[in-house]
């Protein structure tokens, strides 16, 4: 009896903990959040709760969050001190100078700093700009010519920089005290440095100088509101002090707030999810929650309850300050913190107070309060200040004249003004057509020697370094102007390319190509890269087809064809498989030489029309006996004959009466030309030729001549011969 008893009683609170977390469930669907937080809170005084039971809460909470924040934004409210939509040099991950900048692949510019964070808080590097996702083994360094841009128009701002890159090399050595000093002699001139204060917060949190860690984390967020990574630092330095303060700590539900805002703030983080749903997990756990405390959490995140009598008593006490947190996740620490010590309520205060000695009273001095974010700025926001007071200025940073250099942002490869500036990964950084000649020829910067096989060097995945790019565009517009001007020129020479009779013509010496015939080709050689290149391109997407020329003075033969590009497929390596189709046909007029391959100055030729009644009827008796003629020759060859024609040309084209209003005249007499076993002398000289009548005449009898080869040659293979 006293087993069933147990039994049931086990069976009972199964079932009443079953029963709570459905209801928590679907009051959290419903988004009733209060309720579902009550039938949560219930069932872990019932029992033990798994992690994935609270989903649907932790789903409720983020969404409601990411609302807020949407509201935040349209209000205006969280955006940073420093604006990056104007400034050239900002990186858009901490609003700051850039410190160290890399350039990604997709063109975009960050802190290496940022980057090194971003991939050890999420595991990968995914541009905040166009959501590019980066490879995990690609390695970029230091954009060497926005570096040396900041080192030249920024000098006292590129020295603090490497102040700093000192002092997190302290830090990252795990000599805090080391980096606290180096941070601190910098915020001692800028108190705002974004970065000081989030790597000084880093220094004493591992001094276990808890609320002086605070302090600057909450001035870090106070300054970038809407940064994740600053946030979710936040969320730590308070679960630090939490845990130094005990269960009974509000700093416990501080850091689940946090992790909360830095979740909403990154979506797409699973570690920030996974965070706060463990946090969340922990707070509800009977260890800490109580019915008040635990609506008082969900109040603080922005939810609109109605509270009891009793609840508005406590919500009085402390429901400020949490609701204070949850709207921007800052407080002004300056006066809580002297409140704090001279009462006596917190031990944890006192002591970080007694081992921060001298320094940090001299700095809060000069600082005053770091609850002020406008109080002192750094040497470069009172570039900017000034700027906006008047200056004329494009891009929200102050350049001397002197300062702009037109030879600093020379491409070293042509000698020019850059134009569609590329970064490697090696921080080099050239003309985009100057780069992609290079890797034509070797995969490895110009300047180095770096193997940059990360591009496909058939359409090479190149994108433009916006930041050089904008400062060309505003700093050095006349200069960039002219040389968009002459690349717009070009790209409007090549697609007139077979419309306009006085363009150059870019010529592909190799073959004999024929009017309406498939031509395949296998390009490899550099030169023959880049006019492919610009073919595709500048959108004509055709080129003309010579065979190399007798004459030791000319580089190829004076008749050709134009071969239209039906289909391209870029290997890795450089090289093109390409599908053409001979087009129009040309004689040549003058030869030119472009960047490498020949060019060529060309009259188009066209067809005599037949008008003589006579002339017509001869003309469609010999299109019928020609193509009859062709049909027999082809015959009378083997399967295997047969086979490799048509592979290389297609098959035979049927027989048309109306030959006049056909281009070129009838289809078949070029597949015939095409197919014909004759040198390209012969050839030619019928591909130049403008009358119908005798280039049929002349395709037919070599026809019979191949029809009286064959029959002397199965005459001698005969037995009887």
């Amino acid at each position: 009896m006293e087993n069933l008893s147990r039994d049931q009683k086990s069976y009972a609170k199964k079932n009443t903990l079953d029963s709570l977390l459905e209801q928590g469930e679907l009051l959290a669907r419903k988004g009733k959040l209060d309720q579902s937080f009550s039938a949560y809170s219930n069932a872990f005084r019932v029992g033990v709760v798994p992690k994935e039971r609270i989903e649907s809460l932790v789903t409720a909470l983020l969404e409601f969050q990411r609302n807020k924040l949407c509201k935040e934004r349209k209000e205006g409210k969280g955006s940073p001190v420093v604006n990056s939509s104007g400034n050239i040099l900002i990186c858009s991950l901490c609003q700051c100078l850039f410190l160290k900048p890399v350039t990604l692949s997709c063109g975009h510019t960050f802190c290496q700093s940022c980057l090194i964070e971003e991939r050890s808080f999420t595991g990968r590097v995914e541009c905040t700009k166009c959501g590019k996702f980066e490879s995990e083994d690609m390695k970029h360094s230091v954009n060497l010519l926005i570096t040396n841009s900041i080192q030249k128009w920024f000098p006292s701002e590129f020295q603090n920089q490497v102040d700093k890159l000192v002092g997190h090399k302290h830090l990252s050595e795990n000599d805090a005290k080391s980096a606290v000093d180096c941070f601190s002699k910098i915020l001692s001139v800028s108190a705002n440095d974004f970065h000081c204060l989030c790597w000084r917060s880093d220094a004493l949190l591992q001094t276990e100088q808890f609320e002086l860690a605070l302090q600057d984390i909450e001035q870090a967020c106070k300054l970038r509101p809407t940064s994740a990574r600053t946030v979710y630092r936040k969320a730590a330095v308070l679960a630090n002090c939490a845990k130094h303060e005990g269960v009974l700590s509000s700093k416990h539900e501080e850091s689940v707030l946090a992790l909360l805002r830095c979740s909403a703030l990154a979506p797409g983080c699973e570690r920030y999810r996974r965070e706060f749903t463990e946090s969340l997990h922990q707070l509800l756990s009977p260890k800490f929650t109580n019915s008040n405390r635990t609506l008082l959490v969900l109040r603080a995140a922005g939810t609109k309850l109605v509270a009891t009598p009793q609840e508005k008593a406590l919500n009085g006490s402390v429901g400020k300050h949490f609701n204070t947190l949850a709207h921007g996740g800052e407080r002004s620490f300056s006066g809580e913190v002297n409140s704090k010590n001279n009462s006596g309520e917190n031990t944890c205060s006192k002591r970080s107070s007694s081992q921060s000695g001298s320094m940090f009273k001299r700095r809060r001095q000069r600082s005053r309060s770091f609850s002020n974010s406008e109080e002192a700025p750094s040497n470069f926001e009172r570039q900017q200040n000034k700027k906006s007071k008047g200056e004329n200025c494009t891009a929200g940073v102050t350049y001397e004249d002197k300062l702009k250099d037109l030879d600093d942002f020379e491409c070293k490869l042509c000698f020019n003004l850059l134009f569609q500036p590329i970064t490697t990964i090696c921080g080099h950084t050239f003309c985009r057509e100057c780069l992609e000649r290079c890797l034509d020829h070797r995969v490895e910067c110009p300047c180095c020697r770096t193997v940059l096989d990360q591009y496909d060097r058939g359409v090479p995945n190149m994108e433009v370094t916006e930041v050089l790019e904008l400062i060309l565009v505003n700093y050095f517009t006349a200069y960039y102007n002219e040389r968009k001007r002459n690349y717009q020129e070009s790209i409007e020479k090549l697609a007139s390319v077979g419309k306009d009779g006085h363009a150059q013509v870019p010529i592909f010496v190799c073959t004999l190509a024929v009017p309406k015939v498939p031509c395949p080709l296998h390009i490899f050689e550099p030169r023959y890269r880049l006019m492919l290149r610009r073919c595709v391109s500048s959108g004509s997407k055709q080129f003309g087809m010579c065979v190399p020329s007798d004459d030791s003075n000319k580089n190829f033969a004076d008749y050709g064809t134009m071969l239209n590009i039906k289909s391209v497929n870029f290997l890795p390596d450089g090289r093109s498989i390409v599908d053409t189709e001979g087009g129009e046909r040309f004689h040549v007029v003058s030869r030119g030489m472009l960047d490498g391959y020949h060019t060529a100055t060309v009259e188009w030729l066209k067809d005599e029309q037949v008008e003589d009644a006579d002339e017509i009827r001869q003309l469609h008796e010999l299109n019928r006996t020609g193509h009859n003629t062709l049909q027999t020759w082809f015959s009378q060859m083997t399967s295997r004959q047969q086979q490799c024609i048509m592979n290389a040309i297609g098959p035979i084209p049927a027989l048309r009466e109306d030959i006049q209003l056909c281009n070129n005249g009838p289809d078949w007499m070029w597949w015939v030309l095409a197919a014909l076993p004759l040198q390209d002398k012969p050839k030619l000289i019928i591909l130049g030729m403008t009358s119908i009548l005798e280039r049929l005449n002349s395709i037919i009898r070599f026809l019979q001549l191949m029809l009286s080869l064959q029959k002397k040659s199965m005459e001698t293979e005969s037995p009887g011969s």
